[in-house]
Order: C-alpha cells, then sequence, then structure tokens
C-alpha cells in the first residue's frame, strides 16, 4: 500500500501531536480564566458600591431569609445538577428591587433565566415584609422621629 511520503508512525508526527496538544490545553485553560474572570459577580471591595448596602447587611438579610423561604436554599434541578446559590437569587431580585432593572438584564448579568429574577423579586418582597413588617415598614413614631431630627441636627452641627 502506497503512503505517499506519509508515515503514520514518524516520530515527526508524535511531536506535532504533542505539541498540539499542549497548545490546545493552554488555550482552554486560558479560556476558563477568562470565563471565572467575567463570570466574578463582585469584586470584594467594590461590594458596597455595586450593591448599595454593606456585605454584613446583605448576609444578615440572606440568612434570614433562607429558612423562611426555601425557594432562596440551593437546591438541585431536575437534571440533578445544584441550582442556584441563595447569593444570586437574593442579587437578582435586590438589583431590579434598588435599580429598576429589568428582568431580562439579570440574564446578562447573572446568568439567570428571567423567571427565576422574577420569582425570586416577588418571594424576597413577601419575605421583608413578612420578617421586617412590623418594625422597619410602619409609620415612624414620635420618638423615632425624634431620633431622626436629633441625628440630622448632629450632622448638620458637626458640619
Amino acid at each position: 500500500m502506497a503512503n505517499n511520503g506519509y508515515d503514520s508512525s514518524s516520530s515527526d508526527e508524535t511531536g506535532a501531536n504533542i505539541m498540539f496538544l499542549e497548545m490546545l490545553e493552554n488555550y482552554q485553560r486560558k479560556k476558563a480564566a477568562k470565563k471565572k474572570e467575567k463570570t466574578s459577580m463582585v469584586v470584594h471591595g467594590d461590594f458596597r458600591n455595586r450593591f448599595l448596602m454593606r456585605r454584613e447587611l446583605f448576609n444578615r438579610i440572606m440568612e434570614q431569609i433562607v429558612p423562611f423561604d426555601d425557594y432562596f436554599k440551593q437546591k438541585l434541578d431536575a437534571t440533578g445538577k445544584l441550582g442556584f446559590l441563595p447569593q444570586v437569587k437574593m442579587t437578582a431580585a435586590m438589583r431590579m428591587l434598588a435599580y429598576g432593572t429589568a428582568v431580562d438584564l439579570n440574564n446578562d448579568y447573572l446568568k439567570i433565566a428571567d423567571t427565576t429574577s422574577f420569582e425570586a423579586c416577588k418571594r424576597l418582597y413577601h419575605a421583608v415584609k413578612n420578617i421586617y413588617g412590623a418594625e422597619y415598614l410602619r409609620k415612624p413614631t414620635r420618638v423615632d422621629l425624634q431620633k431622626l431630627l436629633q441625628k440630622a441636627e448632629e450632622r448638620f452641627l458637626a458640619c
């Protein structure tokens, strides 16, 4: 059988294959690193600017909402893969409420479906209303107003 000058057992071909595989692995590693960098949700020092609240407050709210509503817990989906973390669902809902963003923008930013974002927003609203409603979602009392006025006066005098 003629091989037209092509010998499949040559060492040059083996070396070329190894070199190609190394280049491919290197490319895939770099691509994965870029993807991880792009999908990283929050730079640690930038949390307050992105979410308009301290990280501790976000975590405290999440710690109270997750036990209240099982929707925010991470569960297996129908295919057996882990679903979204509670932080992702909370972020989607809070972005919609804080910035007034559309549901589809969360899809671009968090890679989360529109229906999941909308459901997370509805459930966050109900959880906040039930957990914090009695204390924070009420008309201010005279004592509350006095405290606010005193703080404002102290800030004004400090300037």
